[in-house]
């Protein structure tokens, strides 16, 4: 029951960027949180995962930071090294006076570092949301149809839910659920100490048994409809309080822009609030009185029927692209602000670990004796 105690200011987990179900504790106590979710039975994953191919993760091989703490570490001394040019710096800190050696008095492992760093840091800025589309794809094809899961996104947790594909037929064969051949998430993953190899095993491995192929006379019938199983995050934003018709919304990118919200039944939602989700009932009714009495004024100006429908027309569109610009006003303000406050954290970080570094660099200086 101890680790509950910690829980009251939220989890401070350390994802590792090679394995959906990999974290390290972040701290002393961590460790016994994290053994929470086992306990209740509940998986927690992440999508924050590198690209095995990409130059990010031929980066995080060299340094052998395959987890998030030890990246920010890694570019925390590379920025030593060069004299706090890496890293942006804000304030009149002790650190920004540090100076640097020059680039030619770096050793080959402090140049390699330095560059690797560099690579490292571009990632973890072009990644703030903490979801990658080779870890969006590496959830689809691995978790279990109809499995629900704790998922770890922008520092904090959602349930994340991977529908049951279906499959329709035009004939009277009925309805059939695909059959899920994707590895299970509880495969297991690399050990953290292995960093050779940890950043090789987000691909599953090739199947060594032959398919047996389809004879040439067998045709499959055509399809009126094809679900494909998707990956849905439970709506809990306060904006969707009063709108009961929107339940999930379908994952289909790394920000969010291309999201679909659906209802209990993975139906597209139809709020009560028209375009801009988020109006109550009353509201609406607001909005449609105004309607009836505006209406009710342009009866007498003479306008003909064809004239005044093409008006409503030609109002009601500009009140519902309004309503869209408003929401997307308000979905951006809200993903910016997640973004300051993560980019705060990180700069943070990143400030604390330098000014450690240059500490223990200091105490070497004072400990060196010349004779």
């Amino acid at each position: 029951m101890t680790p509950l105690t910690h829980l009251a200011e939220g989890l401070d987990l350390n994802p590792l960027f090679t394995w959906p179900t990999s974290f390290k504790p972040a701290t002393e106590t961590a460790g016994g949180e994290l053994e929470l979710f086992s306990h209740a039975g509940i998986d927690l994953v992440h999508g924050w995962l590198v690209d095995p191919d990409s130059p990010e993760a031929v980066a995080m091989r060299e340094e052998q930071t395959e987890d998030y703490d030890s990246a920010v570490a890694l570019i925390a001394e590379a920025d030593h090294i060069a004299g706090g040019l890496l890293v942006p710096h804000h304030g009149s800190g002790s650190a920004t006076n540090t100076p640097g050696r020059g680039e030619g008095d770096w050793s080959d492992v402090e140049r390699r570092k330095v560059r690797n760093a560099l690579t490292i840091r571009h990632y973890l800025e072009q990644t703030q949301s903490q979801l990658t589309y080779h870890g969006l794809f590496h959830l689809a094809s691995t978790l279990p149809a109809g499995s629900l899961v704790a998922l770890f996104r922008s520092s904090h947790l959602s349930v994340l839910y991977k529908s049951e594909g279906v499959l329709q037929a035009i004939d009277d064969a009925g309805p059939t659920t695909t059959s899920s051949s994707e590895a299970p998430l509880d495969t297991p993953a690399p050990e953290p100490g292995n960093h050779g190899e940890g950043l090789e095993n987000t691909t599953t491995p090739p199947n060594s048994s032959t398919p047996t192929p389809t004879p040439p006379h067998v045709q499959t019938p055509p399809l009126a409809e094809a679900h494909d199983s998707a990956l849905y995050s439970l709506a809990t934003d306060q904006v969707f309080l009063n709108e009961p018709s929107v339940v999930w919304e379908r994952i289909e990118d790394v920000d969010g822009s291309a999201g679909v919200f659906v209802d209990s039944q993975f139906v597209q939602a139809s709020p009560a609030g028209g375009d801009w989700a988020g109006r109550t009932a009353e509201d609406l009714a607001r909005d449609i009185q105004r309607e009836q009495e505006e209406e009710a004024a342009r009866a007498g100006t003479g306008l003909s029927d064809h004239e005044l429908a093409r008006q409503l027309q030609a109002e009601e569109e500009h009140f519902a692209q309004r309503e869209r610009e408003q929401y997307r006003q308000q979905q951006q303000r809200d993903h910016d602000r997640r973004g300051a406050a993560e980019e705060e954290r990180r700069q943070k970080e990143l400030h604390a670990r330098r000014e450690k570094e240059r500490r223990k660099q200091e105490g070497k200086k004072k400990d060196c004796i010349i004779m």
